[in-house]
């Protein structure tokens, strides 16, 4: 009896091993802040270095050299803020680098094709392609700005948001409200109201503006639909998984979403992907 209660502890020993992820408590990197794109990722680490990985066809992996604060993955391009507000982008052709705005910039986007960021004055610049209107933002004063595949999205001083661009998907028609918190995807968008509640709109056709009832998020991100509570737990909705459990046991600081992958933050400061292909993360941020 011994003997077979051994070899069954044994065998599931091997299979969590296998299916579960190593976990490292000291990172060699510390991330604090990432962004999730559609084939690549980007994360900022407590140096302010930024580091990028998955596909790099239209070299959005080449980081520019300097210090940054903020930076968002988009879909062939990237786009980084540095300590001194500047906005530099790299990759993607004709629709990264142009019209990169003078001054300082507060928050940024990265879409498909476009890109948008709010500038220190509160107001919007957006560039690259605009066949739906989705680089002409709307004059006032702006919060955030967040932008998907052919639509972008604002946040105003009053938390009211306004969308423009295409709306094939009523995407670039949000709720009425105040919102604190503004995210968009490809084709949808989801927001945290000043109450706390979550409302998505737009592409539902993977479940991604359909979130779970009865749960309060303080953090969430678009595209895959994923949630961080306050207890450090995160939550997707749609196709995607939620990440495995024995990370959850961890606690995570941030989460992000992309096309087809997200990524978290854990408390150690490491990174985790998931699904995991095309999105493997640099040895020196992944869980060990």
């Amino acid at each position: 009896m011994f003997a077979y209660l051994l070899v069954s502890f044994v065998l599931a020993l091997t299979f969590a091993l296998q299916v579960s992820p190593q976990i490292s408590n000291e990172p060699r990197v510390t991330a604090v802040s990432l962004s999730a794109g559609v084939e690549h990722s980007c994360a900022i680490d407590a140096e302010h270095r930024v580091h990028c990985w998955g596909s790099n066809r239209h070299g959005q992996l080449d980081a520019l050299a300097g210090s940054y604060a903020a930076v968002s993955a988009g879909d062939t391009h990237t786009c980084a803020i540095d300590l001194d507000g500047g906005l530099s982008c790299w990759g993607g052709g004709k629709f990264a680098g142009a019209a990169n705005p003078v001054g300082r910039s507060l928050t940024v986007s990265a879409g498909e094709d476009h890109t948008c960021s709010v500038r220190e004055d509160g107001r919007l610049h957006c560039f690259g392609w605009n066949r739906y209107g989705q680089a002409s933002p709307p004059d006032g004063s702006w919060l955030d700005v967040q932008v998907g595949e052919d639509h972008s999205c604002g946040l105003r001083q009053d938390g009211a948001i306004q969308c423009w661009g295409d709306n094939s998907w009523a995407q670039s028609t949000p709720p009425a409200g105040e919102y604190a918190v503004l995210v968009v995807g490809d084709d949808q968008g989801c927001a945290l109201a000043s109450d706390g509640r979550l409302v998505c709109w737009g592409d539902d056709q993977r479940g991604q503006s359909s979130p779970p009832a009865g749960w309060r998020f303080q953090q969430i991100a678009a595209g895959y639909g994923c949630g961080l509570t306050a207890q450090g737990v995160v939550r997707c909705w749609g196709e995607l998984d939620d990440p495995p459990q024995p990370l959850q046991q961890l606690g995570f600081v941030a989460v992000d979403a992309g096309h087809e992958h997200a990524c978290v933050i854990l408390n150690t400061g490491a990174v985790y992907c998931w699904p995991e292909s095309p999105t493997a993360v640099p040895d020196s941020l992944a869980t060990r």
